[in-house]
């Protein structure tokens, strides 16, 4: 083997366990050092489960893996993290997969101490981190206070510590807003320019990332292994098919005018007569203790919502965005007088009330899974609602019950019926006896709007709903939130999609 030869894999398969089709299929392909790979392809495709394998992660799962693999010369199947660390490092789409500490300091820090890395050195390491992703000034904060973006970018930090030659990416972009995204992209530029192999995986190709090997992958499969850095046509076709490049504008609009034909036209905001939701001088501090300082993440915010409106919340990471959307759901506490819901004080409505009346679709899906299936997760705030637990479910297969329990009985087929119904709409009918753990992220994210949907809140407020879906799984997501709010409903989404929101959103708002 060449001695610039990293990785070689030959017909490597792998199946989760518990799962019936493969995750990777007969990959093959090599990586020197010093390459620049990207990974692209549709949600399901395999990327993330390729990251974890040549990370080392994937080989503690269990599963079953086939066909050889290797890094450096040696087996790649049988090593596992601890023996890649210090020499490969990944950053997943979600930062809290990583983080083991409270404080930002201590987290970049764990890497390199257990490397055995000298105290001044790790002191010089965490600060140079922080600088790459210009996030110094939060050296000393705690790390639940800070936002997605931010969250991310202290996970690619507390790689960069430990000074890896090889560093995976498995869409570490999707949460950063265009500032913070321009700085890390010039970081990953001088990381490429000193000699590091750069491993990107994204659900969108970008052509501000540069590539020695693009690898596109589709269901599992690799479909293509293209070498150099320029996009042939045929390559360019192939990834609008499968979602992963921009769509053609005209086609985009020729589409969306076809599902919009027939539609009644919609009021505007101000032919209604009161606000849904009206936010008066809204200001927000989080107040801590020890080694913080309280910090103002809200100011004096003003702003009215209306039926039919689909807004748009733009702006940096850390701007407030998601506090903001936690008050309108209740998760934080808000000022007296600053938030009302149909002209109520947001603060008088209970917690049952409240929930009723404001969905909100959490920026990680996983977050938000409660239940053991598809099924169960779709329909299990419509048994919130109706006081009956979980596992009642099962009495639905019971024969011969208590006359008692027959009302019961019909609440839970009815409840059933509806949320068949809703996961038909929204294409997870085949995948309803699956866990919701076994889905892709689109999928993942789709489930859990359709499980706010199905309660028919009046509000509902979506966090990053977009961030790691391809173009298609993006607009099909877009397509419902814009549905909901032609229904006569409130939507507020948190986002830096911007082009995205261009096409979809009645209105923006810059935090």
């Amino acid at each position: 083997m060449s001695e610039t030869l990293l990785f070689q894999l030959d017909k490597v398969t792998y199946h989760y366990q518990n799962e019936g089709r493969s995750a990777l299929q007969e990959m093959s392909f090599s990586i020197r050092k010093g390459e620049w790979i990207w990974i692209v392809g549709p949600g399901g495709a395999g990327k993330t489960t390729l990251c974890r394998l040549l990370s080392g992660v994937l080989q503690t799962w269990g599963g079953i893996i086939e066909g050889t693999a290797h890094f450096q010369g040696e087996n790649l199947l049988e090593k596992a993290t601890q023996h890649l660390a210090g020499q490969v490092g990944i950053i997943f789409q979600d930062p809290d997969m990583s983080f083991l500490l409270e404080y930002v300091a201590d987290e970049l820090a764990f890497g390199p101490e257990n490397l055995l890395v000298p105290t001044e050195e790790i002191e010089k390491r965490i600060d140079q981190a922080l600088i790459s992703i210009d996030l110094l000034e939060y050296k000393n904060r705690r790390i639940n206070q800070l936002s997605g973006g931010q969250k991310q970018r202290v996970a690619i930090a507390s790689v960069f510590t430990m000074q890896p030659k090889i560093f995976i990416f498995d869409d570490a972009m999707v949460n950063l807003d265009s500032n913070a995204r321009k700085h890390f992209l010039a970081t990953l530029h001088a990381l490429y320019k000193q000699g590091h192999t750069i491993i990107t995986a994204s659900a969108r190709f970008d052509d501000e990332v540069p590539f020695d090997q693009l690898i596109v992958l589709d269901q599992g499969k690799q479909i293509l292994v293209e070498q150099g850095n320029l996009l042939r046509p045929p390559v360019i076709d192939m990834l609008k098919d499968l979602g992963c490049f921009p769509p053609d504008h005209h086609s985009f609009m020729v589409e969306r005018e076809r599902k919009e034909q027939g539609k009644r036209s919609l009021p505007s905001a101000s032919s209604s007569s009161s606000p849904l939701l009206e936010v008066q001088n809204l200001c927000f501090e989080y107040r801590t203790k020890q080694r913080d300082e309280g910090h103002v993440v809200l100011e004096n915010l003003q702003l009215q919502l209306y039926e039919y409106d689909f807004l748009a919340l733009l702006g940096p990471n850390g701007s407030g965005k998601t506090t903001f959307g936690k008050l309108l759901a209740g998760f934080l506490p808000s000022p007296k007088g600053s938030i009302r819901l149909h002209g109520r004080e947001i603060n008088e409505y209970s917690i049952e009330g409240l929930s009723q009346t404001v969905g909100y679709v959490f920026q990680n899906p996983e977050h938000q899974f409660v239940a053991d299936t598809v099924l169960e997760e779709c329909i299990f705030g419509l048994f919130v609602q109706h006081g009956i637990p979980l596992h009642h479910l099962k009495d639905i297969h019971l024969k011969g019950v208590h006359a008692s329990k027959q009302k019961q009985l019909h609440t839970i087929e009815h409840i059933i019926r509806q949320g068949e119904e809703w996961l038909r709409k929204t294409g997870l009918y085949a995948q309803r006896h699956r866990h919701p753990l076994q889905l892709s992220v689109a999928e993942k994210q789709l489930l859990n709007l359709t499980s706010v949907l199905i309660l028919q809140p009046d509000l509902i407020v979506l966090d990053e709903p977009t961030a790691g879906l391809d173009y298609k799984a993006a607009n099909q997501l877009m397509s419902y939130c814009a549905d909901y709010a032609q229904q006569g409903h409130g939507v507020i989404m948190i986002t830096h999609d911007l082009p995205l929101i261009n096409q979809w959103a009645t209105r923006k708002i810059n935090f």
